[in-house]
């Protein structure tokens, strides 16, 4: 994330093969969730992914609204490019399971 390596770690909160799975974690002051729905459509399949993210301490409320919109766009390429990856490994025949 702005040209430094940042990783987090994440958590299977709820795994239901093989329509879905959700990952949370709790870090820096924040709760965040990602669900990956997934639904056959038309000889494959349908990938629909969302994510939100809570603060919850006073700082992280408070410095949220500052930076949400200056993070925004950098969240959003992230999550693409993690989608991106996922896509990839899937077509070159990768097992998920």
């Amino acid at each position: 994330m702005f040209g430094k390596e940042a990783t987090e770690e994440m958590t299977f909160a709820v795994f239901d093969p093989p329509r879905s799975y959700t990952m949370t974690a709790d870090s820096h002051g924040c709760f965040y969730e990602s669900v990956f729905a997934f639904t056959p459509e038309r000889g494959g399949t349908r990938l629909d992914f969302s994510f939100r993210g809570e603060p919850k301490t006073t700082g992280m409320k408070i410095l949220s609204a500052v930076m949400l919109p200056l993070l925004k766009g950098t969240m959003i390429k992230t999550m693409r490019r993690d989608l991106d990856d996922l896509k990839a490994y899937v077509e070159s025949g990768g097992d998920l399971r």
